[in-house]
Parts: C-alpha cells; structure tokens; sequence
C-alpha cells in the first residue's frame, strides 16, 4: 500500500511538470518582456554588466554585491495596451 502511493505520488509530480510550461508559452513570455528599471531600460537593457543600481535584482542578481552605498528603491511599472510608464525613487542612505 505504501509503495502504491508513493508510485502515484510520483506519476502526479512527473505529470505536474511536464506539462507545467510549454515552448510555445516560454517563447510568449519573453516575447512580452519588459523590464525592470526606468536606467536600464533607458539604455536598451544594457545595465546587466554595470551592477551598481538595485534594479540588478532582476537584470542580474550577482550584481548586487557592487552596489557599495545602502540604497533604498522604490519603482512602479503601469502597463496599459502599448503605453508604459516608469515611476522610480532611489536614495543613498
């Protein structure tokens, strides 16, 4: 009894993730892409190599570690049919 539902349990998993996401809707996500951050998209998302703003959290992560000063941000993102509008506020603390 106990291997029986172990065997299913594991059938649902394998199930579960195979079909969880498609090539089609990967490519559907990326595609539909933004962003992150008035800077770096102001330079086309070329900011994943500069690594000193914290909009890295989503361009690049192991970036953080070259922000030097403690820095508080805030960023908001309005995205209405093809019109995108960016409100962002950062302080060095």
């Amino acid at each position: 009894m106990k291997s029986i539902s172990r065997l299913l349990f594991s059938i649902f998993l394998l199930l579960s993730i195979l079909t969880s996401q498609s090539a089609s809707e990967a490519i559907r996500l990326l595609e539909n892409e933004m962003g992150f951050g008035a800077r770096s998209l102001g330079m086309g998302g070329a900011n994943i190599a500069l690594g000193d703003d914290p909009s890295d959290m989503y361009w690049n992560p192991a970036g953080l570690a070259g922000i030097i000063n403690k820095t508080i941000y805030i960023d908001g993102q309005d995205y209405q049919q093809s019109a995108v509008t960016w409100t962002n506020f950062e302080i060095s603390i």
